[in-house]
């Protein structure tokens, strides 16, 4: 039916031009006109129902988008891990006291930001966050409520507070508690916090399991003790009782690595590998470019020839860059190309092939060794990548070390592998050029101030969105450094190796500048996970959710639908679902039809909701299925499915399609 030509008393309709109307914005423009509110905003009955249900998702393209600048998205979030061997036990010593803050924070026990001289509590839900009860967790779910057994939230919703500690008995009794206890399955982890893990050697382990495997910070370590015992606990046998031995083999067997690897990977993706039908021998290192991307970089070399350039193992594509890109990016990119999907145990492999302790690793005609021979400390690495990828800073560098050294002339040493041709020389260096991370720390701290002292108005920003890149880095410094690099005792589980570890990260995680540097640093990673939150690019990010059609018309389709606005698009496009859409600042004009040819034809106003619905009804849609924007996403919710259930339902509905077909078959 013909639009212009409307059974029931309208309103003359008007061209976009007449009233200036725009469906991008929900406020009045700069020439005073009135503008409709946008599809992706709320109408008066979504202000309404606000008021006792959980906030929609924010769908704008600002609040989702990596090009603008707005967006919570935008600037991102990276964790470097140093290479150390065994002492990278301690950079996720250090990782969990983090989280531990993290997840005070989230649980509104902790202040949202730090308390200012002479600050009163008179209102409280200003200065904490509404309690969450996981990392994963979003205001617009109802599954983000708390429940009464949260360990720090009571029956009554009441919150015990924490004060920010001071004194160093206060800083001593808070780190302690948070090696109290193992919680394996921890609700808080790190992934949902950063964009970016990157790291090498034993660094590149934890961020396989962190990021590709999406690991809390116990399972990771409890991990970490899988390869100590299987690795660094059984050494060649001359190799205890000869050093000469090491510069005519390595010192460890590299498939008690390999195997290692492969338990760690059945571990941390179990659900991965029974959802897929693929083993741990076989599973891609490559993952879901929408989630925590993860890098491990590792040292190529052909014909022994030694460089110092890095190799990035990615879980994710870094095309080639533009030819438009500016001369500063394109000549920088280190192996550009589709991310790598090499088994994850072999990414494992290259990055932690140390010269002395294993062999090295070939495969695609190249030859892998440690990646700490070029970049033991990747924080330049991934700061590199992210500039090159997005083209703007980050928002904040998390660097943590695996113990300072002192005397440390390793810069020296590293400028003469370019020239190393003798194997032995390069055994020889191992040692050195596993401790110049400190020298790349330095570096960071210019590269940091450089980046900071740029005008921000140059750019044509405003506020947040430019604001400082914010670098931590942390390092436990005193007996760490005397710590072997393989140094596992007793052999059968290291237990003594690991308590000194502790024993000297509990000692530096209690100076109260660097407790103070890691309130600062867990506080920043809160405030943007929650900003983030809000979006519905959050489920893609941190939720394994897929969706699907629950219209009957669709139930025998066994299409899913990967994100949440893919469903709401097929609502549109196959069901023509819509909700109200009215018109601001006007007193008489209440809503208008943005629907089909409406919309490019001139826009019909109506007086009311009731003349608005006829009109829909009559020319385009004889029943619409929604009325407001909250009831089409309580539509979306039933959609939604984890990826299991989702196999399971498709599975079912392929059953009985064939067992349809095959009774069809015999009718015939």
């Amino acid at each position: 039916m013909d639009p212009t030509s409307p059974s029931k008393p309208l309103l003359e309709p008007l061209s976009p031009d007449g009233l200036g109307l725009q469906h991008s914005s929900g406020a009045r423009g700069d020439d005073g006109a009135v503008t409709p509110i946008s599809r992706a905003t709320l109408s008066d009955q979504d202000i309404a129902d606000d008021l006792c249900f959980p906030p929609l998702p924010l769908c704008t393209k600002t609040a989702c988008s990596d090009s603008d600048l707005k967006s919570p998205w935008s600037r991102k979030i990276i964790l470097s891990l140093d290479g150390g061997g065994v002492r990278g036990y301690s950079s996720l010593l250090v990782l969990k006291r983090i989280m531990f803050l993290v997840e005070e924070i989230e649980l509104g026990a902790r202040r949202r930001c730090k308390k200012a001289s002479g600050e009163a509590d008179n209102d409280p839900s200003s200065l904490y966050y509404a309690p969450n009860e996981s990392s994963a967790a979003y205001p617009w779910s109802d599954s983000s409520v708390p429940s009464a057994d949260t360990s720090l939230c009571l029956s009554n919703g009441n919150v015990t507070h924490i004060e920010d500690e001071y004194s160093d008995d206060d800083i001593s009794a808070s780190v302690e508690k948070t090696f109290a206890s193992d919680k394996l399955v921890s609700a808080f982890k790190p992934h949902h916090y950063v964009d970016y893990i990157a790291g090498t050697s034993t660094g590149g382990l934890s961020a396989i399991m962190l990021g590709r495997m999406e690991m809390s910070i116990d399972e990771a370590l409890t991990q970490y003790d899988l390869v100590g015992n299987q690795v660094f606990g059984k050494p060649r046998f001359l190799h205890s009782h000869f050093a000469l031995t090491n510069y005519i083999k390595p010192k460890y067997h590299s498939r008690h690595m390999e195997k290692a690897m492969k338990a760690v990977t059945k571990f941390g993706l179990a659900k991965e590998l029974s959802l897929s039908k693929i083993t741990e021998d076989t599973v891609s290192f490559e993952s879901n470019e929408r989630r925590c991307r993860t890098i491990a970089v590792a040292h190529p070399s052909t014909n022994r020839a030694v460089t110092q350039t890095a190799y990035l193992f990615r879980s994710y594509d870094h095309l080639h860059p533009s030819p438009f890109s500016s001369q500063k990016r394109a000549p920088n990119h280190l192996n550009p190309g589709k991310a790598n999907r090499q088994p994850i145990w072999q990414v494992g492999r290259a990055t932690s092939a140390a010269p002395k302790y294993f062999s090295s690793i070939s495969f695609d005609k190249t030859t892998f060794r440690d990646g700490g021979m070029v970049a033991n400390n990747p924080s330049k690495v991934a700061l590199d990548e992210i500039d090159q990828l997005h083209e703007q800073k980050p928002r904040v560098l998390l660097s943590i070390g695996t113990g300072a050294v002192e005397d440390d002339d390793s810069e020296r040493q590293l400028t003469q592998v370019s020239y190393i041709k003798d194997w032995s020389h390069i055994i020889g260096l191992v040692s050195a050029l596993a401790t110049q991370s400190e020298n790349t720390h330095g570096q960071m701290l210019q590269e940091v101030g450089r980046i900071n002292r740029i005008d921000p108005n140059a750019a044509g920003s405003k506020g947040d969105q430019y604001s400082k890149l914010k670098y931590f880095r942390f390092n436990v410094d005193g007996g760490m450094k005397k710590i072997e690099l393989d140094e596992w005792d007793p052999r059968k589980d290291g237990v003594a190796t690991k308590a000194t570890m502790l024993k000297l990260t509990k000692q530096y995680l209690k100076r109260p500048g660097t407790h103070k540097t890691l309130l600062k640093c867990a506080r920043e990673l809160v405030r943007v996970r929650r900003l983030r939150a809000k979006t519905d690019r959050w489920e893609q990010f941190a939720c394994e959710f897929v969706y699907y059609c629950p219209e009957k018309i669709c139930r025998n389709v066994t299409r899913t639908f990967v994100t949440r606005e893919d469903l709401r698009r097929h609502a549109y496009d196959a069901h023509s679902f819509v909700w109200d859409v009215g018109v601001q600042n006007h007193s008489k004009l209440n809503y208008a039809c943005c629907w089909d040819d409406c919309e490019y034809s001139g826009v019909y106003v109506f007086l009311d909701r009731k003349e608005y619905l006829e009109h829909l009804k009559g020319h385009h849609i004889p029943e619409p299925p929604f009325a407001t924007r909250r009831q089409l996403e309580e539509w979306l919710n039933k959609g939604r499915r984890d990826q299991t259930e989702a196999l399971e339902i498709i599975e079912a509905s392929r059953r009985t399609r064939t067992g349809m077909a095959s009774l069809g078959g015999e009718a015939r």
